[in-house]
């Protein structure tokens, strides 16, 4: 396997390469455009993780 094949399973390669994401985006905007990349064990983490973050009043 190549290293610019390796880098494709980074996700801030599939964030910043992934067709129409611009880097102006909010990261739930960056989220959203690669979400149908991510399993949803990984979804369900980061809504579990926002959730917690809203509700610690931060």
């Amino acid at each position: 396997m190549k290293q610019s094949d390796l880098n494709r399973t980074d996700p801030n390669w599939l964030i910043s390469n992934h067709p129409n994401t611009a880097n102006q985006l909010k990261p739930s905007d960056r989220i959203n455009k690669v979400a149908h990349l991510l399993p949803a064990e990984v979804l369900d983490d980061i809504r579990t993780r926002l959730g917690d973050w809203v509700l610690s009043g931060i």
